[in-house]
């Protein structure tokens, strides 16, 4: 048992020094009143990483059913500039989000995930490669007050 549990924390710790290598600013993405603002961006910074890492960037409507499970479908309304990149060792890359036409009805709420997918590299080797995809949180529209 006790080599199961220390198996386990380790390669917790392996998997967590993974992906510590990008940092992602900031961390949840707005636009509150589209007739001011028609994108907002994200930074993404690499520290740490000893390779390039290839992006690929999609966005899925975001809702909760009634069971409160999250509910994603692939929305095409937004666009991401630049939409696949390439992450070097200590660099930076701005991504800017905005819509394809002006959103309708957004007097309520909504919300994406922005999705960022690691591509599998082009390798030779016949080795395990470990690809990680981050998500974000993007919100559009008049944010409601929260009832109690």
């Amino acid at each position: 048992m006790i080599k199961k549990i220390i198996g386990f924390s380790i390669l917790f710790l392996f998997s967590f020094s993974l992906s510590a290598g990008i940092k992602f600013s900031p961390i949840q993405l707005y636009i509150q009143d589209f007739k001011r603002q028609k994108s907002t961006t994200v930074n993404i910074e690499s520290t740490g990483l000893s390779t390039s890492k290839i992006y690929e960037i999609s966005a899925f409507k975001w809702q909760q059913n009634e069971k409160g499970e999250d509910v994603l479908l692939e929305d095409n309304t937004l666009l991401f500039n630049p939409k696949t990149f390439e992450l070097k060792p200590e660099s930076k890359q701005v991504v800017r989000i905005g819509f394809s036409q002006p959103p309708l009805n957004l007097e309520q709420q909504q919300s994406w995930r922005i999705i960022f997918k690691e591509v599998t590299p082009v390798d030779d080797n016949s080795s395990i490669n470990f690809l990680f995809n981050f998500s974000l949180p993007f919100f559009a529209g008049k944010q409601g007050r929260i009832q109690t």
